[in-house]
């Protein structure tokens, strides 16, 4: 007995460590336009850059935590550490979920899915908000369901869910879901005040500061989702291109599920935060694949409750052994970042390439661009404005190609040319 407790305990730690490692390797040298805004909005805080910010309508929590492990080290490596530390909590947790409402046997199926499906592995790399936000969730969620239903689990399921807004604004369509559970488990007033409360602590001295500031506490919510009007994809992108977010063995899991496994009340609000969420991304304008990550908690674990119910002590010889070949060829992707990428991605784009040359060339001057300004603020940490046509004040002008502000360039001075873009020089 206290053997098997051993190779358990070892287990749990292997599966932490790669689970840790799978998002932090590569390391990357080079980093795109929402990861260096939350850079450069650390940034004004660490270091009281002036270049750039957009403490407007971005949230504010992945970029005060950043600034916080600044202080330990002012790197940008030790903040994909932090990235992947936060994100390797979202399959420690699924797993605490899917034993508390289901059993063990759930929950380590629903740990595999978060741990290893390869799209979420892939956004858990990268500085940005949509996997850490869904973690702060599912913790939130955890301390929501827990059998033991005291007043400070309750607590802490309100600040965690309000830490999962400030991480991303859009966990704001969270708060129906729980509402659906407050009503289908009948959630005494008492508990309900107590979750109110922890949310609110965390939420409101940010509120009151966007009031302050801003004139309305609404008001950086309100921008966050004008900053992303644009019809890129149709209504059905989400419906077509799912199982580019979850591998198809998560939806073969979900078909066992409907099929084969006994229902219980709590699917019913996992159900409603697929359906709320994916409503809501259909008929936003502006889609992107990784808006879907919210959905990898109630989705494993619904996949992970059909699984389970397929292995019984008759067939566990051989059903564990064949879904175990099905989760190694479909997380095989996630598993490759270890055995063949580099620890450290040395690579580098035009972009910090002209930041270099700019930043060595030029001291005290305003970068005018109409595109990846957060990118040349950040790695240059020179004052970057977006081109008003109307209004062109002497400085560096970085001018993409075929666009509408070529037309500027004549009374310009051309002092590099990459690729996609050039340099030009105005000192009228």
């Amino acid at each position: 007995m206290q053997n098997r407790k051993k190779l358990f305990i070892l287990i749990v730690i292997l599966f932490i460590l790669i689970t840790f490692t799978i998002r932090l390797v590569p390391l990357r040298t080079s980093h795109w336009w929402d990861e260096t805004v939350y850079l450069q909005n650390a940034e004004i805080i660490y270091s009281g850059s002036e270049s750039y910010n957009e403490w407007n309508f971005r949230p504010p929590l992945l970029s005060i935590l950043i600034t916080g492990i600044f202080y330990i080290w002012h790197n940008v490596f030790v903040v994909s550490i932090l990235i992947a530390l936060i994100c390797t909590l979202l399959p420690i947790f699924a797993y605490l979920i899917g034993n508390e409402l289901y059993d063990k046997k759930t929950g380590i199926i629903a740990a595999i899915i978060t741990a290893f499906t390869p799209f979420i592995v892939l956004n858990s790399n990268y500085i940005m908000t949509d996997v850490p936000a869904i973690t702060l969730a599912s913790i939130s969620f955890y301390f929501l369901i827990k059998k033991n239903n005291s007043n400070i689990n309750n607590l802490l399921s309100g600040a965690f869910l309000a830490l999962a807004i400030l991480m991303k604004f859009t966990s704001l369509v969270i708060i129906p879901i729980y509402i659906i559970y407050f009503i289908i488990n009948k959630k005494r007033l008492e508990k309900i005040i107590y979750f109110i409360s922890g949310f609110s602590v965390v939420l409101m001295p940010y509120l009151l500061w966007v009031h302050i500031t801003q004139g309305y506490f609404l008001e950086l919510f309100i921008k966050s989702q004008k900053m992303v009007t644009d019809n890129n994809e149709n209504l059905f992108y989400y419906l077509k291109n799912i199982a580019n977010v979850f591998t198809y063995i998560v939806f073969a899991g979900v078909i066992a599920w409907i099929i084969k496994s006994r229902k219980k009340r709590i699917d019913i609000v996992f159900i409603s935060w697929i359906i709320i969420f994916i409503l809501y991304l259909s008929i936003n304008p502006h889609k992107e694949l990784r808006y879907a990550i919210p959905i990898i908690l109630p989705l494993s674990l619904i996949s992970a409750r059909g699984m389970g119910s397929l292995i019984n002590n008759k067939n566990r010889n051989y059903t564990i052994p064949l879904l175990s070949i099905l989760f190694l060829l479909s997380f095989y992707p996630s598993l490759n970042n270890i055995i063949n990428e580099p620890f450290i991605y040395h690579t580098t784009t035009d972009e910090i390439e002209a930041s270099s040359y700019i930043k060595n060339n030029y001291n005290n001057i305003t970068i005018y661009t109409h595109y990846n300004y957060p990118v040349f603020a950040y790695y240059t940490q020179l004052k970057t404005l977006k081109i008003d046509k109307n209004n062109i004040n002497p400085g560096i002008f970085i001018i993409y190609n075929n666009s509408e502000y070529m037309e500027l360039t004549k009374d310009m001075v051309i002092i590099k040319k990459y690729p996609q873009f050039s340099i030009y020089e105005y000192l009228r």
